[in-house]
């Protein structure tokens, strides 16, 4: 099992790295496909190693959404390669899903912890000055993906809660340090959060601030607002959204003629269709057909635009494919009713998994449910192979930090990797 985990970790720092360094620096690719052919390759190969430590449900369950995936290309009539090359942005679902329980199943957690957090802190590192320099080239907005390229503004925001959420985690679980101290001195690592001027951080730093510091008395409620207050009053003062200044970022944003504008507009008002309005018009076509709304209406319909070609859905509805979209959008004219109720089902497994009876608190839980609906609703970070192995990897890191936390003292392995 520890080749599969080496695997992953390889393909971990190339997701993290390869389009910044081949596409965005040294302009040595003008498309990924043969990159992401070969990675996709290499995790099939770890969910092959990983689905034999898989129980029968979770089997039967992959099995069930790649059917209904076929009878959804019968049914639409589908062209194979345009299928093939849209279900591979769903295999990364269960190959983590299979991943994280072959890890567990296999006593190989002290052991991925240890590597997980190198990458985490390496990752964090990283892309401070590399956001910064993008932000100085290019100003605020997709330019300032980090690492993760041009157009990765959102995962990358998203990545750097989550992984720093799980840093504050180990600190406090595993090396016994005190909360507050802990999410202090982790906060310069959203710092690129400020280069990119992502307008969910509003709503994340608070969910951040009241998990990390896991709120059960008022020295602690105390201490959350403080520092919820201190950290968006700070980003507040940076933030232009994209060069246009206001005298007060939260009361723009989050007033109701705003969120209606940015959210919910008239299609035809827009070059990139609002979100709501996207999952309104999504629902509605799929909704016409029992077929559409069951199965979807084609894998692929997001792909193929830079090699193999658009089909003739993604052409005729291009306007509404392109640009931002929630993720529940793109599961419904995906895959329909089931595919979102498979992934819906696997998040909820893969958040109640349990090493020896221990699972994620209330709080790590409440959290990376939190993440997961403001995907559902503002953007398809499931899409990226990059976040769902973050997604994955945090919650066995978590499971493992609060099961030593527990039994640290008997455990020498977990002493080892601590220091």
């Amino acid at each position: 099992m520890k080749r599969s985990i080496n695997l992953f970790f390889c393909i971990l720092y190339t997701l993290s790295l390869y389009k910044y360094v081949f596409i965005d620096f040294i302009a040595f690719l003008n498309n990924t496909l043969i990159a992401d052919l070969l990675i996709d390759t290499l995790l099939l190969v770890i969910f092959l190693n990983s689905l034999k430590f898989c129980p029968k449900n979770l089997k039967k369950l992959n099995l069930c959404i790649l059917i209904f995936a076929v009878i959804g290309c019968i049914y639409n009539k589908t062209n194979l390669i345009t299928f093939l090359n849209g279900i591979r942005e769903i295999m990364i679902i269960p190959t983590g899903i299979c991943f994280i329980y072959s890890i567990i199943s296999t006593n190989q957690t002290s052991y991925f912890l240890k590597l997980f957090r190198k990458f985490a802190y390496i990752f964090l590192l990283i892309q401070i000055p590399c956001t910064a320099i993008q932000f100085l080239t290019y100003g605020a907005g997709d330019y300032v993906g980090g690492t993760l390229g041009f157009g990765g503004s959102g995962v990358l925001t998203l990545s750097i809660f989550i992984l720093t959420f799980f840093l504050i985690n180990y600190k406090v679980k595993v090396q016994k340090a005190g909360k507050v101290y802990c999410t202090f001195i982790h906060l310069p690592l959203l710092l690129p959060i400020l280069f990119n001027e992502t307008k969910i951080s509003f709503i994340i730093i608070p969910l951040f601030m009241i998990c990390a510091l896991e709120i059960k008395n008022v020295k602690s409620l105390i201490a959350m607002g403080v520092l919820s207050i201190t950290t968006i009053a700070f980003y507040s003062s940076f933030y232009s959204n994209q060069g246009r200044s206001y005298d007060n970022p939260i009361n723009t944003i989050f007033n109701k003629d705003y969120l209606n504008y940015y959210l919910a507009g008239n299609a035809q008002d827009y070059d990139d269709v609002p979100r709501f309005t996207k999952l309104s018009l999504g629902l509605s076509i799929v909704s016409n057909d029992l077929g559409n709304l069951l199965f979807g209406i084609e894998y692929g319909a997001f792909k193929g635009s830079s090699f193999l070609g658009k089909s003739e859905f993604a052409n005729k509805y291009n306007w509404l494919l392109i640009g931002s979209r929630p993720y529940l959008f793109y599961l419904f004219i995906t895959g329909g009713l089931s595919l979102v109720c498979y992934v819906i089902l696997v998040i909820k497994i893969s958040l109640n998994f349990h090493l020896n009876t221990i699972k994620l608190n209330n709080y790590q839980k409440i959290f990376l449910a939190g993440i997961v609906g403001i995907i559902f609703f503002y953007n398809d970070a499931f899409r990226e192979r990059f976040f769902i192995a973050i997604f994955f990897s945090t919650i066995v890191a978590l499971i493992t930090m609060n099961y030593y936390s527990l039994y640290f003292e008997k455990n020498s392995l977990l002493k080892k990797y601590a220091k």
